[in-house]
């Protein structure tokens, strides 16, 4: 009986239809109050690193890159 258990924790079977497990945990989603302040909180981080300058040197690499890429269409 043990060896059954021990068999549908590592496949699984024994979590509930959204809940996973994972070495042998179960793991349930976040509650939605919690999942909607993460994406909320992920949407403001990005949103700042988007909005950063694009270095110097990125935008110097990128305009080499779009050169050498014309040439080669030109041949």
């Amino acid at each position: 009986m043990a060896d059954n258990q021990d068999d549908k924790r590592k496949s699984g079977k024994n979590s509930k239809a959204k809940d996973k497990t994972m070495n042998g945990f179960q793991i349930r989603p976040p509650a939605p109050a919690i999942h909607g302040m993460l994406g909320e909180k992920l949407k403001a981080f990005y949103a700042e690193v988007a909005n950063e300058p694009i270095p110097e040197r990125l935008t110097a690499l990128l305009a080499k890159l779009e050169a050498q890429s014309a040439k080669k269409q030109q041949s």
